[in-house]
């Protein structure tokens, strides 16, 4: 999956959350109680995160970019199991997978909240400078 189409997939869930909640998720770490918020509705509400394709995918393209754009990194294809589309992100030398992460947080709740995983991952690498070039990119189209 290339750079941009993760991004699209982050944006198209951004648009997604906003008309749903009203709320505008912005990239930031704090924007991720949000997401938390979301996906905890789901597990209240028993949902199986197999039967949440595409909610999962944006969620963790979303959550990817949060990531990627505080403490840098780079997308890299990732295991696929059956159709669903699984890349790595790799943050120095460690491996994320955000479509697990996402899926974890719906099948057990507050417990594996996205939140306190980004608070744990920033004790284990040293942020880096926002990447810009989403900016740039975006800015010039």
């Amino acid at each position: 999956m290339e750079l941009g189409e993760i991004i699209d997939q982050a944006d198209e869930f951004v648009a997604f959350h906003e008309e749903q909640s009203g709320e505008r998720l912005d990239y930031t770490p704090a924007s991720l109680v949000a997401l938390d918020a979301m996906l905890t509705a789901l597990f209240d509400r028993r949902v199986d995160p197999a039967d949440a394709g595409d909610l999962v995918i944006g969620a963790a393209a979303y959550l990817g970019e949060v990531i990627r754009r505080m403490l840098g990194g780079s997308w890299h294809d990732g295991d696929g199991v059956a159709e669903v589309i699984n890349p790595r992100l790799q943050v120095g030398s460690v491996s994320l997978w955000p479509v697990e992460s996402v899926m974890r947080c719906i099948a057990d709740g507050p417990e594996e909240s996205l939140t306190q995983y980004y608070a744990t991952l920033t004790t284990l690498v040293a942020p880096t400078q926002a990447d810009t070039r989403y900016t740039a990119v975006r800015a010039s189209a």
